[in-house]
């Protein structure tokens, strides 16, 4: 239907004292179709009425033309041919008239601007009265509202919305008239959706009469929203004027349930075990979407391989074949109260509860929560062979709502062999790992010996780097323990034996027999790394003792005099490097040696220092070089930038013991950080080294 019709009603009659004649019309102006219509605009600032006349008019009822806009302003004009007035946007009356003394032709029309709006003729006899009566509508705004009022849509949606003109105009202009062509362009959120007129696609903008604007609707088949909602906005204009808005929100589409997904923790389980399961929902794109945690799923088994029969109330409805993928859309006719006839192949059980057999119905936050485990306790596989069996899900609701998962079930289990797990895997000299150890089949799946059955967990007899310990008993073997105390990790590894200083990390092999037979075992290894005992300068040992060697010098190399004695806390960083180097090779030099002798002599006379080290200053060695002899095993001291006030611009030297790379970081030991551990690494110092001394570890 269109907006604005407009009527016209004519009148024409005759004094009391001449003949009358009356005639009413009704004129119904419809819009063309837009492509026929000229786009010119028709706004104007002047309304212009006249009457052409070819007769002598009545001098005593002279031509008239009253206007009358019922929001602002009424004008009247007495005995002229042409009234012209100021366009603005409402509803207007008008009233024109005139009466002839002769024969009159007459022309009466209305402008907007040079716009013709309404032209009416006629040709009346002498002794005539003429009266017009015209109703004229003009507009400068538009009301755009969504049909029903809700500007929310979800992405797909349509929605129609109407124009009309402003019901409380301003008094002013311009103004256009009700055939005016108006431009709708989408100016904000032009990708999520289009125009169209009467289900023609328009695209982002169109134009059409005002009147024409009733037939359009905005459909939100663009882009799919990337944020919750977004918003559109169509703005409408006139005369290259803005003249209305129209604002919708878009929604993402709301997920729609396609499927559901099965996800066990194995796909293979020995007969009388169990498996993890949890149940997700997803849409038809295989996305994970929300649920209603209270929606019911029923979960059911049947065996796997060639036909199952669908059956209801005792009669075969139809046959499908199932696969490790979805089945086809044949196998969805199941309504609520029909199930799988199958041979029992397992249960369900619900943390807490006893075992459901077959089938089980339970809420999807349940299924979902992985709470649920299927259980083998049923058939036994057929010839000890692995037999497939499927594990079903639908919604109670809506069958076709359905997921599946296939898994092979295996033969009982029988104890074959152990597997043995050390955590950590590598230990530094003086920490703990934890030993497990698990029984498994053939097939490599788990399974416990019969109850009360022992363990041994064995060393190499002359293996020097650790013990194991259970139950305050420490050795090389341990005999005896039994099988849950090994299997939950009561058994420890201690790396209490020799410190493996400057030697690669050294593997100790760990072995597990079952008590009583060698047959049943398992072995596995963990790693010890050396660790280097940190010796700090500021130890009240000898951090107050006065520091030999070193010497404070002036801006020519000269020392200062009178000299000031440093202590060992404050300037021996050095030395301490040199210390735990000496120590970790196992030379056992003590402090006041090294101190009394000098570290600047002790770095450049190796041979004063045994035969296990050769020193060698390096002035400077980049990060490559660097890692080199950390490969090697080699010790390495670089000399760094420190700042105690924490500004870089303000430092003083300092050495630190770098002991190896880690996850690209070179990890030291700072001899200056006595108090906390806050300095572990080289780039606590930049990365950046000035000089290096290499205590490089000679080969045997």
């Amino acid at each position: 239907m269109k907006l604005f019709k407009l009527f016209v009603l004519l009148s024409l009659f005759t004094s009391t004292l001449a003949a009358q004649v009356i005639i009413r019309e009704k004129v119904e102006v419809k819009p063309k179709a837009p492509a026929k219509i000229k786009t010119t605009s028709s706004s104007a600032s002047e309304l212009i009425f006249t009457f052409e006349l070819n007769g002598t008019t009545d001098p005593v009822r002279p031509t008239f033309i009253s206007v009358d806009n019922l929001s602002c302003n009424t004008t009247n004009s007495t005995n002229l041919t042409t009234l012209t007035i100021p366009a603005v946007a409402g509803g207007y009356h008008v009233l024109a008239g005139f009466s002839s003394l002769s024969a009159v032709n007459y022309t009466f029309t209305i402008r907007l601007g040079t716009k013709l709006l309404v032209q009416e003729t006629g040709n009346v006899a002498a002794n005539t009265t003429v009266r017009l009566d015209k109703g004229i509508p003009l507009f400068n705004a538009v009301m755009m509202q969504v049909v029903g009022s809700n500007a929310t849509m979800f992405y797909g949606e349509s929605k129609e919305f109407s124009a009309s003109r402003d019901a409380n105009p301003p008094c002013s202009g311009p103004a256009f008239s009700a055939d005016e062509m108006v431009t709708l362009n989408i100016t904000e959120g032009a990708s999520f959706g289009n125009l169209y007129d009467q289900g023609v696609l328009q695209g982002s903008t169109y134009t059409a009469s005002f009147g024409d604007l009733a037939s359009v609707e905005y459909k939100a088949d663009g882009e799919v929203p990337f944020m919750d909602e977004v918003p559109v906005t169509i703005e409408a204009s006139a005369g290259g004027a803005s003249i209305g808005t129209l604002h919708l929100t878009i929604k993402k589409p709301q997920p729609v349930l396609d499927h559901f997904e099965i996800v066990t923790t194995s796909d293979t389980v020995a007969h009388s075990k169990s498996i993890g399961l949890t149940v997700t929902a997803k849409d038809i794109n295989d996305q994970e979407i929300p649920l209603d945690g209270s929606r019911q799923l029923v979960l059911y088994v049947s065996p796997g391989g060639g036909d199952v029969k669908i059956e209801k109330n005792g009669m075969s409805l139809f046959t499908r074949t199932l696969r490790p993928q979805r089945p086809t859309l044949e196998a969805l006719a199941i309504k609520k109260g029909e199930r799988v006839a199958a041979s029992t192949f397992g249960s369900f059980v619900i943390e807490g509860q006893a075992p459901s057999p077959d089938e089980i119905t339970v809420t999807y936050a349940t299924a979902h929560s992985g709470a649920i485990s299927y259980l083998a306790d049923g058939g036994v596989p057929t010839g000890n062979n692995p037999e497939p069996v499927v594990i079903n899900v639908a919604a109670t609701d809506d069958f076709t709502k359905y997921g599946l998962k296939v898994v092979t079930v295996t033969p009982a289990s029988v104890l074959n062999h152990f597997t043995v797990k050390v955590t950590p895997d590598t230990v530094s000299f003086g920490e703990t790992s934890v030993i497990t150890i698990q029984g498994k089949d053939a097939n490599d799946f788990n399974v416990d010996p019969p109850a009360g059955a022992k363990v041994n967990v064995v060393l190499r007899t002359d293996e020097q780097y650790g013990n194991l310990s259970y139950s305050g008993i420490v050795g090389k073997t341990l005999t005896d323990v039994p099988y849950e105390d090994a299997r939950d990790g009561k058994v420890l590894f201690a790396a209490t034996g020799k410190n493996p200083l400057g030697l690669d990390p050294q593997s100790v092999p760990i072995g597990v027999t079952m008590a009583g037979t060698l047959n049943i075992a398992g072995s596995t290894a963990v790693v010890v790394k050396p660790t280097i005992e940190k010796f700090c300068q500021g130890d009240g040992r000898w951090g107050g003792q006065n520091y030999d060697s070193f010497k404070q010098l002036d801006d020519k190399g000269n020392v200062k005099q009178p000299e000031r004695q440093f202590t060992i806390g404050e300037k021996g960083c050095a030395l301490s490097c040199m210390a735990m180097v000496l120590n970790a090779v196992g030379l056992n030099y003590n402090w006041r040696a090294i101190n009394d002798y000098g570290s600047s002599k002790l770095s450049s006379e190796p041979k004063r220092v045994g035969s296990d080290l050769n020193w060698k200053n390096k002035t400077p060695l980049d990060l490559t070089g660097i890692d080199n002899y950390l490969t090697k095993k080699d010790f390495v001291i670089v000399l760094v930038g420190n700042s105690s006030s924490g500004d870089p611009t303000k430092l003083w030297n300092h050495w630190v013991l770098l002991t190896g790379k880690t996850g690209g970081k070179y990890q030291i030991i700072d001899p200056g950080r006595c108090d906390n551990n806050s300095r572990t690494t080289l780039d606590s110092y930049t990365n950046k080294i000035y000089r290096a001394i290499i205590y490089e570890r000679k080969q045997q």
